[in-house]
């Protein structure tokens, strides 16, 4: 899943203060389109065109359903909001720049992961997964004495040893001291690391 960052202070840096809330919608969806698509900042301009709507669906009295736009006003004038008007604000306001095609995110990579690092963060959690599959599967063959199990040779006598270490010692008849047991070890990221090769 995609995530991207966003400083819990965002309204009050310049560039977001001169914007205004119309930019912010925009910004937070084109971040998330950016992470969710691996773009590393880049908006093609038909998607930020369709990022947000500016209109929405009131129900009326009669059933029926109305338009409502968003308008900006200033005295007597009004003007509906648009896209090309927020984009104009991101830019104006340096939130977004523009590019071939479409817009970047200013300053993307600075913040937030970018296709790379979410690729290799995947990788590893892939190799983890993998060798953490392989080491339980290991252990369980080791358990059952089943002999192999994906190349792992597995000896019955080292499972009657293993079992004779593990045993916990029976409490003293009557008394009440605590009883020590053996926990299995976890294996750190190398460990896993080298089980995988």
């Amino acid at each position: 899943m995609a995530w991207f960052r966003v400083d819990d202070q965002f309204h009050e840096h310049p560039k977001l203060a001169a914007a205004g809330p119309l930019a912010w919608v925009m910004w937070f969806v084109g971040l998330a389109y950016c992470n969710r698509n691996l773009t590393d900042g880049f908006i093609p301009f038909n998607v930020a065109r369709s990022l947000v709507g500016w209109e929405f669906l009131e129900p009326t009295e009669d059933g029926r359903n109305k338009i409502i736009e968003i308008d900006v006003a200033s005295g007597h004038d009004c003007d509906a909001v648009t896209c090309d008007y927020v984009i104009g604000l991101m830019l104006r306001n340096g939130l977004w720049e523009e590019a071939r095609g479409g817009y970047q995110v200013h300053d993307y990579a600075d913040w937030q992961p970018t296709k790379a690092d979410i690729e290799a963060e995947r990788s590893r959690k892939q190799a983890a997964g993998k060798a953490g599959g392989q080491a339980s599967a290991q252990a369980r063959a080791q358990r059952s004495g089943n002999g192999v199990l994906n190349g792992f040779s597995t000896d019955s006598n080292q499972e009657e040893r293993r079992k004779k270490k593990e045993t916990p010692p029976l409490p003293p008849q009557g008394g009440s001291e605590p009883v020590i047991t053996r926990r299995a070890k976890r294996l750190s990221a190398k460990e896993i690391e080298e089980l995988a090769r």
